[in-house]
């Protein structure tokens, strides 16, 4: 097992208990109890665990995707470490616009997949840096509202150590289908009371 893969193999595991970085766990943690607190449909308020709950060395790493009336899935907020992957702010562009057309389309069926079901899930890649070939990225997936719109809150977190200093990241991220771990329901909080 690669250190990006989730121990698939240890079935007395929990979603959480396997994933590989303690800030991803932290992350999940503080999502689940936001959703446990009112969540509607199973989706959390964005306003109650992000940004503040989550842990300060994720935000530069982390993007949300709002679904748009239309069903378009646009970037909303978006990380300055993607923000430099991405080489400017994607902010109100459409997610993924400049993937190849089968890539966009496989990725967004799982962005619109855990947006529906508003079920997290862990997948993983590869991601190019400056003096590397690639390193393996995980991403963690949290379906989240605010008001009546669907978002989806996408964090990026490297699971191999980078060169020293601060190299830059160089394309877009790697992505396989295959590589997806959704979170069984049975291991989600209970969704709290509706708000009033």
């Amino acid at each position: 097992m690669g250190e990006s893969e989730l121990p698939a193999g240890d079935a007395g595991l929990s979603f959480v208990e396997r994933l590989p970085v303690d800030r991803a766990r932290r992350c999940f943690h503080a999502w689940n109890a936001a959703r446990a607190m009112r969540a509607t449909d199973g989706r959390p308020e964005l306003k109650d665990f992000a940004p503040h709950r989550l842990p300060p060395e994720c935000l530069p790493w982390l993007t949300i995707h709002r679904e748009q009336p239309g069903g378009e899935v646009v970037y909303g907020l978006v990380g300055q470490e993607l923000i430099d992957l991405f080489g400017s702010n994607p902010r109100g562009k459409p997610v993924l616009a400049n993937a190849a057309p089968a890539e966009r389309a496989a990725r967004l069926a799982g962005i619109r997949e855990a947006m529906q079901t508003a079920c997290p899930a862990w997948f993983t890649g590869a991601l190019s840096f400056e003096n590397h070939v690639a390193l393996p990225v995980g991403r963690l997936v949290l379906p989240a509202q605010a008001g009546a719109d669907r978002l989806l809150v996408l964090i990026y977190f490297l699971l191999s150590v980078a060169a020293p200093g601060r190299p830059r990241p160089l394309g877009s991220a790697s992505f396989d289908s295959r590589d997806v771990t959704w979170c069984p329901a049975a291991e989600l909080a209970a969704p709290g009371p509706a708000p009033a």
